[in-house]
Formats: structure tokens, sequence, C-alpha cells
């Protein structure tokens, strides 16, 4: 079931249980972050059995809608029918924007809280957690085509049931409080420009760092490829606005971009000497082991100390000179600020 906690005494100030009392909740859609819970109450065994009863509506407000909302319903379905959401399957082809790589025929599973990329023969690729999309686009110059940004990346796909797959996509999405709008098509090349900006931010690194990345620590909302997943190599480029993470060696491909803007939090593990953990003020967490720890948390926090004591004109400057080609040094960005306390 889910409770509601008080923060300060750690005490349950109300409980409901998935099957009893027959829990639901809905993204509010006038809030970006209300929801409301709904539960029956005051039921008797008859009642409990038709599935009737009073309900009782609890309005939540959380910064983390989608992915509390995620949770508690993907918690509920498979306590309630372990089979209520069977993925709908679809062939396509795939390409990751950038990457220099034609296009791989994949099968697609939409399911209620995730997308799938499998290899035609069922193994998983990896997957796309809706509450993490940031955007979807139809591809204007390619029959079938259609583009998902996730997590600073374009994943493009061409698929022969491109508006069933859109469809059921943003019906997932509607169900967690992910307003996603289609607005204009759009065209391939605009996708791959925008990869080789993403990708150009690594040409005003202040530091490169080799890691692990961890997968997550309960990944419940996730296929059982993403649970079971261990962890992997990367890159970790500190730039002045971003945090990008790469393929290795160095000089890899961007897989995944975070604007320092949102970076929230840097714990350090105390029973770990190479554990560390970024947190994001969008519900992002990110967990790592790099023999040099300690130096790359103080080039996260100086680089975010930074970034929040710049102006809009200066952002723009950094990011035209990226985009040119002109690197900035540690120095000439962190000269003159202290860094962020740990």
């Amino acid at each position: 079931g889910a409770s509601l906690v008080d923060p300060y005494s750690g005490k349950d100030v109300q409980s409901w249980r998935y099957l009893e009392d027959g829990l639901s909740a809905t993204p509010n859609p006038d809030s970006p972050e209300d929801l409301t819970l709904i539960a029956k109450v005051n039921r008797s065994g008859v009642m409990k059995m038709m599935g009737r009863g009073e309900e009782s509506k609890w309005a939540i407000s959380s910064p983390d809608r989608a992915a509390l909302l995620a949770t508690l319903l993907f918690l509920r379905d498979i306590t309630v029918d372990d089979e209520a959401h069977e993925p709908h399957s679809f062939m396509a082809h795939y390409a990751l924007a950038g990457s220099g790589v034609p296009p791989q025929p994949v099968q697609l599973l939409m399911g209620p809280y995730w997308l799938r990329v499998s290899r035609p023969d069922g193994e998983a690729r990896f997957d796309v957690l809706l509450q993490h999309l940031q955007r979807v686009r139809k591809l204007g110059d390619t029959p079938g085509g259609f583009a998902v940004r996730h997590m600073g990346q374009w994943h493009v796909f061409t698929c022969d049931e491109r508006d069933p797959l859109m469809s059921a996509l943003l019906a997932a999405c509607a169900s967690l409080g992910v307003a996603l709008n289609l607005g204009c098509s759009i065209a391939r090349p605009e996708i791959e420009a925008e990869a080789a900006a993403a990708d150009s931010q690594r040409l005003s690194a202040l530091g490169y760092f080799r890691v692990s990345k961890l997968p997550p620590a309960k990944p419940l909302v996730a296929p059982p490829a993403l649970r079971n997943a261990l962890s992997e190599p990367r890159g970790l480029v500190v730039t002045p606005l971003s945090l990008l993470e790469c393929a290795v060696p160095e000089g890899g491909r961007v897989l995944a971009s975070r604007p320092l803007s949102l970076l929230c939090g840097v714990l350090r593990s105390s029973s770990d000497p190479q554990r560390l953990t970024l947190l994001f003020a969008d519900g992002g967490c990110d967990a790592y082991d790099c023999p040099a720890r300690d130096a790359l948390a103080a080039a996260v926090c100086a680089a975010a100390w930074a970034a929040s004591n710049m102006s809009l004109a200066e952002r723009d400057v950094l990011r035209r000179l990226a985009e040119a080609g002109f690197g900035q040094t540690g120095q000439n960005i962190s000269e003159g600020h202290r860094p962020m306390s740990l």
C-alpha cells in the first residue's frame, strides 16, 4: 500500500492498501505538481467484491509527481493484477542521433510506464522511463519517422505503425502527468544539428573523469532487464553549464546531458571511498564509482556554483563559444569563486 508520513515524527498520518482500499491516483491537469489519491472507504465485504464504496480523495503536491505516480501505479498493478498491462509490440528501425551509426531493426515494447528498445530476437537494448521523457516529435521528412528526447539525447525511430505507437506513448505519459506537446513536425537534419551541438559541449570541458555508473538502487518502475542491470563504464565531462555522461574511451559519444542548474545535491558515501551520488531537482539520482571521487565532487560543485552565479548573457556567450569550437579552461570559469559545500 501507500502511506503519508509525518517527516518530523516519522508516524503514519494515513495509510491505504492497494487491493482492499482500491487505491488509485490521477494527475491534476491544471498543475504540474498536484495529484489526487482516491480510495474506497467504509466498505462491507460484499461492496468490496463489487468494487463499490464511498470515495475518499486526498490532494497531494510533489515536485517529483511523475516518478511518484509511476512507482505507486506500478506497485498497485503488480499487487492487484500482475498481467493488467501487457506491453504492445511494434517493429521499427532505430538510430541514436549524432552517432553516425545507420538505423538498425528493433522491437519496441510500449508499456504503461516505460518504452523498451529490444533487438528483433527480444533481447533488451535499453529502456526509456516515461517520467524522464523530455520531448517527442514527428519527422516531417521521414515516412513513419519520429524522435524522442530522453536524458538530453535524441533517439530516432521509423515505424510503419507510428501513429498508434505515438498515441499509446502519449496516453501513457498523460497517466503520469507528463505533458508532451507534439507541436510541429521536425526535420531529421535539425535533430542531428542539436545532437552535434550537445556533443560540442565537450570542447568547453573543465574536467574528464572515468567512472562506473551504478544501476538505480531500487528501480521498481522498470522491466527486469533494467532491474537486473550491472554497473557500466562511463566518462563524466564537467562543462561550465552541463554534466555530460559519455561512452568510453575518452572522446566517445555523449549518452546523456544534465544541466548543472538542476543539480541540488552531491553525496559522498561514508562507507565506500569511491561512491558519489548526484541528486537533481527533476527527481533524477545518479550514482557513480570513481577512483578520483573527491576531485570529481569538487569539480562538479565548483562548476555548479559558478553556473548558478552567471548572468543569462554570460551563459549565452559560453554556449555560443562551445558551438563555435572554442573551449574554456577551468581557471577562466571558476576564478574568484569558492566551491559549493559538499
